[in-house]
């Protein structure tokens, strides 16, 4: 697995563990502190507001804006904070693939069953997780008919290494069992 570069390394103490640092982002991180700054002032500025008891018949939909605001920050806070000590650690021990999103020591895993996984390839996610690298990827698995993405921070070529060495995986641990699985290639046909 030479395709790694500086910013993934395999990990050599299981059989199959890779560790990717979030890639810095100077530009998305200066927008995610100016959005940071307006959203927090203007939270402020509505705690504020309803302290001195301005909101009257508005209450509530002032919290709920509130409340909304918040949220938003919060989004905006995790995607800073990811971008600057994320962590995405994906690990495969014959039992499952296990994708965990890694703020130092804190965060979320999703543990997929390898007898589940009926197809692997190279395919980019979309959306707005995506555009801010949280989530999303590059290596697509589909679990149980559910597709999930990982590989947030990789290139098409890292997540084609990954892919095959996943495949293999599989295929050796297919060889000792009953496991229905149809492992498709990178470009869609059936092996």
């Amino acid at each position: 697995m030479q395709v790694f570069n500086e910013r993934s390394s395999p990990a050599r103490d299981t059989p199959f563990e890779l560790k990717i640092p979030a890639k810095e982002n100077r530009l998305l991180r200066f927008s995610c502190i100016i959005v940071l700054l307006l959203l927090t002032s203007g939270g402020v500025a509505v705690i504020s507001y309803l302290y001195h008891g301005k909101a009257g018949e508005d209450l509530p939909s002032t919290l709920l804006w509130l409340i909304s605001w918040f949220a938003i920050d919060f989004y905006f806070f995790y995607v800073l904070v990811w971008n600057l000590a994320g962590t995405e650690i994906i690990r495969f021990d014959g039992e499952s693939l296990t994708v965990r999103y890694d703020i130092e020591g804190c965060g979320r895993t999703k543990r997929l069953p390898a007898s589940g996984i009926s197809e692997i390839s190279v395919e980019r996610a979309s959306g707005l997780n995506e555009l801010f690298g949280v989530s999303g990827g590059t290596v697509k698995a589909v679990c149980e008919e559910e597709p999930h993405w990982f590989g947030i921070e990789i290139s098409d070529e890292e997540a084609l290494a990954i892919v095959r060495e996943l495949k293999s995986r599989l295929k050796r641990q297919e060889a000792g069992s009953d496991h229905p699985c149809s492992i498709v290639q990178a470009q869609g046909q059936k092996r």
